[in-house]
């Protein structure tokens, strides 16, 4: 089963994230005010149609990458003003470029996929023994970097999975989960999550 990703928008989440972000210096660099309601409307159905072009791709992409299947119909994904986007509910802030969107969803993504009825339970015990020494964040990220930079290279190419890499690595943690994600090999680490 390949799900449908419904885009939403909830005015009381938004008005919520809105709050919560008045003071994050990063939506100030990015941007002068919060969107209002009707941009963020606007994007979800400009942002519907671009991803919906290649949606069951991506989708089939990331199950056939991992042998991990979708157990959903829909997942819903909802697009709010600003935040730091993130996979339970389905979080993500417009973007000014349509890439970097999708790029954020797939994360996300990946996320959901890995917590699909605890569908990596075992193998996080196998990388959170493996590399105890780093922090819980770098070791989460370690196998979706490895489906990531798997699906990238398949999808995209190498030139845009650079830029992912460049992109996350603005944070130590994340950067230090690509430096292993690459070190041990993609393929390599998807076959441990496969086992």
């Amino acid at each position: 089963m390949t799900p449908k990703i419904i885009f939403r928008y909830s005015h009381i989440y938004d008005v919520h994230w809105k709050l919560v972000t008045e003071n994050n210096p990063l939506r100030k660099r990015l941007q002068k005010e919060y969107p209002s309601s009707k941009t963020t409307l606007q994007y979800i159905r400009k942002i519907a149609t671009v991803w919906g072009k290649k949606e069951k791709e991506y989708l089939q992409t990331l199950s056939s990458l991992t042998r991990l299947k979708w157990n959903r119909k829909e997942i819903h994904c909802y697009v709010v003003g600003f935040c730091r986007p993130f996979s339970d509910p389905l979080t993500i802030r417009p973007y000014k470029n349509n890439d970097n969107f999708i790029d954020t969803l797939i994360h996300e993504l990946v996320h959901n996929l890995l917590a699909l009825e605890n569908n990596l339970e075992k193998g996080f015990k196998y990388f959170q023994k493996k590399y105890k020494e780093e922090t819980k964040l770098t070791i989460n990220h370690i196998p979706v970097d490895a489906i990531l930079g798997l699906f990238h290279l398949k999808m995209f190419g190498e030139k845009r999975l650079e830029k992912v890499i460049q992109f996350d690595s603005k944070s130590p943690e994340y950067k230090r989960a690509w430096e292993i994600a690459k070190k041990e090999g993609f393929e390599n680490i998807i076959e441990k999550i496969k086992k």
